[in-house]
């Protein structure tokens, strides 16, 4: 059962609304059509009904086999499958995220791997390196087999299943985190928030030692994270989406328990002035910081002061 936030005892930094104001819908009209509206549903100023009809006109055709492209990009160097499930799943992600979207053909570009194929796939990628990259990349294999078997083709079940506990069995049980305790706290916390934020889809909520997650979280937000921020490795867009990843974590594991849930708001609460100083930079991914405020917000229980919407389809349960 998920635990129900309370209602906040903070208030909305009034920089917040000067951000939204001054910067993120600022000169829309140089955007293209479907961005501007989306900025304005993403603040609060559009309905869905309004933003449904302009976005369904940038959904690109499948093809026969499910892609939304036949080529990569030029130039990219990586595995030309994988690049097809990511693509695959951030675009479905977003339209099935926000405008309930459904895709017209199943995607049968993806083998209809074996158990044991899909297990030796997940189990291959770098975990004890890269975490970020390995969780992103499992938690994209899994969204995009659930995808085919809530179409109905019952042969990917297997596959779905078995990557599924495989994701499972590579959790640190003793700190609730993905990656080897070797790996950077900073890449542990991303590659956990790009698996979680795919496994959620099609298993709410889903988080084993969600408690042991917030107390390896919270450390790395007072002791590490600071000086990434303080330091030259990483840049302003790099640094806000960590936040958000940051944020991801910690938002699952309160709705799975009311552990030091006040250490959790007054944590990300004492963020703000960290993002206010992100914000100002010139190299300040503009809708990345309206997300890492409005995370920042729901986990302070500012939803209903914010008044934002919160962005929660998905299809039914496999």
């Amino acid at each position: 059962m998920a635990v129900k936030l309370e209602a906040s005892r903070y208030t909305i930094p009034d920089w917040v609304n000067e951000f939204i104001e001054t910067k993120y819908l600022k000169d829309l009209e140089k955007l293209d059509p479907a961005d501007a509206k989306m900025r304005l549903y993403t603040a609060g100023r559009a309905t869905l009904e309004e933003l449904q009809p302009l976005m369904e006109l940038t959904v690109p055709e499948q093809l026969p086999d499910g892609r939304y492209r036949e080529d990569v990009p030029a130039g990219y160097g990586g595995d030309e499958l994988m690049f097809h499930i990511r693509d695959v799943q951030r675009l479905q992600e977003r339209l099935s995220n926000i405008l309930r979207h459904r895709p017209k053909r199943p995607f049968t570009f993806l083998p209809v791997w074996t158990p044991q194929e899909i297990e030796q796939r997940t189990r291959a990628r770098k975990w004890n390196a890269t975490a970020w990259g390995a969780g992103s990349h499992s938690g994209c294999d899994i969204y995009v087999l659930y995808m085919n078997v809530k179409m109905g083709l019952e042969e990917y079940r297997p596959a779905y299943e078995a990557a599924m506990a495989t994701v499972t069995a590579l959790q640190d049980t003793g700190d609730g985190m993905w990656g080897g305790r070797q790996n950077e706290a900073f890449d542990r916390v991303n590659g956990t928030m790009k698996l979680l934020s795919k496994v959620h889809f099609v298993q709410e909520c889903h988080l084993p030692f969600a408690d042991k997650v917030i107390d390896y979280v919270l450390a790395y937000l007072r002791n590490a994270f600071p000086g990434y921020v303080a330091g030259p490795v990483h840049s302003t867009s790099v640094l806000i989406c960590s936040l958000i990843d940051i944020m991801f974590c910690l938002k699952y594991a309160v709705r799975m328990t009311d552990y030091r849930r006040d250490d959790v708001a007054e944590t990300v609460y004492g963020l703000f002035p960290l993002m206010e100083q992100l914000s100002e930079r010139d190299d300040c991914s503009l809708n990345l910081m309206q997300g890492s405020i409005r995370r920042a917000g729901l986990l302070c229980g500012l939803k209903d002061e914010l008044g934002w919407p919160e962005k929660v389809y998905r299809f039914p349960a496999a």
